[in-house]
Parts: C-alpha cells; structure tokens; sequence
C-alpha cells in the first residue's frame, strides 16, 4: 500500500509526471535508435547529406554526393549535424547519432501532450495522453529514424499549445514566452518540413474561429512581433538558399516535390485512395487504438464541451486533408495523433461505459494489428534473418522427433505481446478500462522495444550495406583503397562506405571504372556480372571474386546478390 501511494504521490506531481514520461520514451524508443542499421531510403539520405555538411562545412546548400538536394528546408539538416558535431568526427557514421533530434522530438510531443491534456482536462488524463504518445507505434518508429516527422510534430505541438493557452485564457494575457512560442514553433515547423506544420496550425485555428465565433482572441498573439520571430527564424536561410542556387532550391522544392504530391500522389508507390489513413489507424496508433472508438463516440457525443472542441478542431479538419491528398504515408497524421490520444485518455479515465457492442468492436480492430505484429515476430527472422528460435520443431540428432527449445534474444517481444493480448483483451473487455491501458502502454512499450531493439537488427538480408562495410573492412581495414557499387545505389551505401563511393549504374561503368583505378574495390550485382566481366576481358584484365552479400533491397522489393571483385594484380 505504501508503494503504491509512493507510485501514485509521485505521478500526481507535474515534476514527477514528466520524469515518467521521459523515463518511458527512453525505455521505448532507445533501443531501436541505438540497434537498427541505417536504414533506406529517407533516412539515410538525410544523414548522409547532413555527413556531407560536416565534412564540407557548407552548412547552406543540401547535397546527395553530387546531386543537390532539393526538397525539404534546411532544419534537420543542422540538427543532425550539430549532433555530429558534439560527439566528434568519429561518430559520422553512427547512424544513432543523427536520430538523436528525432528522439529529442518524440520526448517533446509526449511532454506537450501531457501539458495539453493537463490544461484542458486534468492531470492524469494529461498524463495517460502522454504515455500514448510514448508507446505509440508510429511515434516510436519515426523517433529511431533520422528524419523530419519526429522533430515536425513537437514543433507543432509548441505551437498548438501556445495558440490553446491564448483560446483558454480570457482574463489575463499570456506571457511573452507563451507568444513567441507560438511563432517560434511555426517558425521551427518550417524549417523543418516547408508548408505541413502552419497548415495544421492554420486548420485548428480556423476551426476553432468559426465554431467559437470568435476571433478575438487571435489578436493575443501579437501577430506583428510573432511573424517578426517567424521569418528571423526562416528567412535568412531561404534567401541564403536562393541566392546559392539561383534561386533553383525553390523551383525543385515546390514544383518538382510539392506540387506533383498534391496533384497526384507523386512517387507511384505513395499514392492511395482516401480513407488510407483510417484504415491504417489501428496499426499507426497501436496500442492506444484499442481506445479510439470509445475516445471518438465520446468526443463526439461531449463536442458542445471546449476542450472536446478544440480536440476535435485539431483532429478532424486536418485527417480530412490528409485524406484528400493524393500522396500518402503512415507517418503522415503524426501531428494529429496526439489530438486523438487526449480523447482516447479522456474516455479512458471517464464514468461512462459506450457498451457491448462498442467494446468487442474496438476489440476486433485492435487485435488486427496484434496478430500482425505476433506473425511479424516469428516470420520475419525466419525469413529475412537469424530464426526466430523460440520454439523450433526439428527431427534433430537423437532426438527421437521431439522438439526441442533453444533460446534466442527474440523471445521477449513474442512472449510480451502474447501476454498483452490476453490480458488486455479480458480487462477491457470486463469494463477495466484504467487497468487495459496501462498494461496496453507498459506491455505494448515493452513489445516494440523489443522488436525495434532485438527482432529488427536481426534481420540481415534487409540491411546489406552494413555487410558490404564489414567485406570493406575486412579487405581494407583502414579504408585507403577507392571503392565502387554496380547495381545497387541506395543512400546507405555512401553513408557507411564513405562519401567518395562510386555509384555506378551498368557493368560496362564498373569495368571502366576497375580499369581506370585497378586498385579499387568493387561490388557488382549479379546482374551486371556477365557485362562486366566481358568488357574486363575485352581489356585483358583479370579479377578476383570475394565476398558474397545476398539479400532484399526493401525499397524496392529486389532480390539482390553482389559479389566483391579487385583486379588480380592489385589483391
């Protein structure tokens, strides 16, 4: 009883609330950002053009190698350099180290979800919003990532939860701080990722004005000093950038990036119908989505209620957009996500049961993705990595037919989610809401953790440039000799095996290229091969195959073999 009073005297506190939220973010999101390979493509685009910046020192123009880069602002570009630069040279090709402003991000939308949920509907249901934020699948995932999502969504959240204060407080007015935070979080937003983050923001307020019917408010945050922050944060860099490029960075942002992902989806592989987005919420939100069907009817039900309100304001208008947009990712209704988590906590904590029907239904939906991530823990290892060897079937060695067990670091995540299955299921459906989500948040942190930290870097066939560093290495251990890769040019391959990495599309550019610079080390995809060795003999030259690394290029879906050749004069 004293524990539990001590637990709970803790987690009433502001001060201790945060340190829990902290404490859960870290223990959910650290072990993907520490173990998971550098992975294709976004990510290791944006840490190896922010590599390419500490390595040039050109901290305004955004390369790939040689191709500028011209899609998204400069924001976590310097971000992940910075990162670099604090824990020294030799870390540049850490991949943990450029996700650290993503997990810094990730940290901050919980902490602003919690302060969200404490101005608009108490502190533990501030609280719970926060652990949803936490443990959320989508959030832990863009958190290990060395992209913009993660860092995008707290700048948001800053700003939303200054506009929020500003709405709320009608007898005083807010501090300064309060304000510029407003205008300093959309400045951030932009920076980061263009036009998204202000959109958002524009919606809510918009919504907001016209249910309210009033505006005044608005005038509270003091829009010619905000927009003076705003563009001090944004504007020397897009003029820097301009003027740097002749002004192309903009021409290629917005009419080769932007504008073909508003018209039609862009790249064929983002586009989707509408209502992608909420067919993908069980799985995006998992596990907090077990509560959205009851977090929804209550909101709705409750939408005369201000706060419901400006959740609602927050949420609906915006995943309607998304939906609208012909582009299309998982990741994409982040910012919105925490919006959810306030209702769902708010259901969560209330009196109100929404009945049978509605519970086995929100069951239904959740169990979806909790078989999918119990089928993706044992298939993917066997199919993509070492066995999953939990348990293993084997007619093996004397064994009579019997199976036999051995042990593997894998177990925990099955073990966990089996757990959580269960018990979740039998709480809520028992009306033990309270009890569901905090086993829901403490066993379903647990479980990503564990296949984001233990399944996840386990599968080697999925991260082959990793394999072609260690064939580097064991070659040239200390990296003197050039190196090139035919047939397969994913970012990670400069990131890992150096910016000066050659990239090479054909097996008449690999001979070429072995011929030019007989010392170099070579890897050429299967593919390829027979061109390659035909222009090389056409020169009289001779090579040495070495190393083999087989595996699934993800990006694309290709089987992919690649084997290390050098010139046989130069072994």
């Amino acid at each position: 009883m004293i524990g539990k009073l001590s637990i709970h005297g803790f987690l009433g506190q502001p001060w201790g609330a945060r340190i829990a939220l902290i404490l859960l973010c870290l223990m959910v999101q650290l072990p993907g950002l520490v173990m998971m390979p550098v992975t294709d493509r976004d990510e290791a685009r944006f840490a190896q053009a922010s590599k390419q910046m500490v390595e040039t020192g050109d901290f305004v123009n955004i390369n790939l190698q040689d191709e500028p880069r011209h899609k998204k602002p400069i924001g976590i570009y310097w971000l992940q350099s910075a990162a670099v630069k604090l824990f020294g040279s030799g870390f540049r090709t850490v991949i943990a180290v450029y996700r650290i402003p993503s997990i810094l991000g990730a940290v901050a939308t919980a902490l602003l979800t919690f302060a969200m949920g404490r101005m608009l509907f108490g502190h533990y249901v501030g609280l719970l919003a926060g652990a949803f934020m936490a443990t959320c699948l989508v959030q832990v995932g863009e958190a290990m990532l060395a992209k913009t999502d993660s860092v995008q969504c707290a700048m948001i959240m800053l700003s939303l939860w200054s506009l929020i204060r500003h709405y709320l407080n009608t007898q005083t007015r807010e501090p300064i701080w309060v304000t510029l935070s407003f205008w300093a979080g959309l400045g951030g937003a932009i920076l980061i990722k263009g036009p998204v983050g202000p959109t958002i923001v524009a919606l809510t307020a918009i919504t907001i004005f016209i249910v309210s019917r009033n505006g005044r408010w608005l005038l509270r945050l003091r829009p010619l000093v905000g927009s003076a922050v705003t563009l001090g944060i944004t504007l020397p860099w897009f003029i820097a950038i301009g003027l740097a490029t002749n002004w192309a960075f903009f021409e290629r942002a917005i009419g080769g990036d932007l504008a073909p992902k508003l018209a039609s989806g862009g790249d064929l592989w983002h586009g989707a119908p509408p209502l992608y987005h909420l067919a993908l919420m069980p799985g995006v939100f998992w596990p907090a989505s077990l509560f959205v069907l009851m977090g929804l009817w209550r909101g709705f039900k409750d939408r005369c209620d201000a706060s419901v309100m400006i959740c609602l304001a927050w949420l609906v208008p915006g995943w309607i957009l998304f939906e609208l947009v012909p582009n299309k990712l998982p990741h994409y209704t982040l910012p919105l996500l925490p919006a959810l988590s306030l209702l769902c906590a708010r259901a969560v904590m209330g009196q109100i049961d929404a009945g049978r029907g509605l519970r086995w239904a929100s069951v239904a939906l959740w169990l979806v993705p909790t078989l999918g991530l119990i089928g993706l823990v044992i298939a993917a290892p066997l199919i993509y990595g070492a066995p999953l060897t939990v348990l293993l079937l084997s007619q093996g060695l004397g064994t009579g037919g019997w199976p036999y067990l051995r042990a593997s670091g894998t177990w925990l995540p099955l073990v966990s989610l089996i757990i959580l299955m269960v018990a979740v299921t039998g709480l809520w459906i028992s009306s033990r809401r309270p009890h569901a989500a905090i086993v829901a948040i403490i066993l379903g942190g647990v479980s990503v953790a564990g296949i984001l930290g233990q399944v996840g870097p386990r599968l080697d066939r999925l991260f082959l440039s990793p394999q072609l560093a260690m064939a580097v290495t064991r070659l040239d251990p200390q990296r003197m000799r050039p190196i090139a890769v035919a047939g397969y040019s994913e970012a990670s391959v400069p990131f890992l095996l150096g910016t000066q990495v050659k990239l090479l599309n054909t097996g008449e550019e690999a001979a070429a290229r072995l011929i030019a610079q007989p010392e170099t080390i070579i890897f050429v995809e299967n593919r390829l091969g027979d061109a390659f060795v035909t222009a090389l003999g056409e020169n009289g030259v001779t090579v040495i195959p070495g190393a083999q690394v087989e595996g699934r290029n993800y990006s694309n879906g290709r089987e992919v073999t690649l084997t290390l050749f050098r010139d046989a004069n130069h072994p």
